[in-house]
């Protein structure tokens, strides 16, 4: 039985060496040095002047560079690019820079929806700059904070207005249009970020967005050749 038990584990000890030999012959080896991911190159959107129109613009209307952001209010993503990067543009180009937001709620976010149309009804009272900054600022707080200590703090004049514009059953066609219009461009992240037509597979860095920003205002085109990979007109 010794004898048996004995040559059945010089077996699975030689079966187990043949094992590792053949990973370190085979097997190609691990780089010690990080991989950077592909990124896709950003892609031009031809009309994409269309979109302002469905959005929000913050900024001068007449600035030479439009960011183009396509928000969700309950997005950590959105948060982190509106706390981080944008104040850094703003910092840089002041008015020659303007960004306008277009709603597009996740459904996974169960507050996200209710959100925009906050944004919205402030909106109406000349807030809605402000009102998203204070929503981002206090993002943790949706859901458990009043809707009106929202308005307070965000010094909308008239909260009653405001309580009952959200309220309302009537859906506001600004975030409908926004929604539509991401579905239709094939958006299914936020924030999904077009700098003058330019689209971004994922959200800039500051230094990037800085870089391109500076390219478009000095007259050039700020990637390789005039228009590549350029998508169809906005959808209807």
């Amino acid at each position: 039985m010794e004898r048996l038990l004995s040559a059945l584990l010089t077996v699975a000890a030689v079966a187990i060496a043949a094992v590792v030999v053949k990973r370190e012959l085979v097997s190609p080896p691990v780089s010690s040095g990080r991989t950077r991911p592909v990124i896709d190159a950003p892609v031009y959107q031809t009309s994409w002047q269309d979109l302002i129109s469905i959005g929000v613009q913050v900024g001068d209307p007449n600035a030479p560079v439009n960011i183009i952001e396509f928000v969700d209010l309950e997005c950590p993503a959105c948060r982190l690019f509106h706390r981080t990067t944008l104040p850094s543009i703003g910092a840089q180009f002041g008015s020659k820079v303007s960004t306008t937001f277009i709603h597009f709620p996740l459904p996974m976010h169960r507050f996200a929806a209710v959100t925009a149309k906050a944004a919205e009804c402030a909106a109406q009272q000349g807030r809605f700059s402000r009102f998203i900054d204070l929503t981002f600022e206090k993002q943790d707080s949706l859901g458990l904070k009043p809707w009106g200590a929202f308005a307070v703090e965000s010094e909308i004049r008239d909260t009653v207005l405001f309580l009952r514009c959200l309220h309302h059953p009537a859906t506001i066609p600004r975030i409908d249009s926004g929604t539509v219009v991401g579905k239709r461009l094939g958006i299914n992240a936020t924030p999904t970020i077009i700098v003058n037509g330019w689209r971004f597979a994922s959200p800039p860095s500051a230094e990037e967005l800085s870089r391109v920003v500076k390219e478009l205002l000095a007259g050039r085109q700020p990637f390789s050749g005039s228009h590549p990979r350029a998508e169809s007109k906005v959808p209807r």
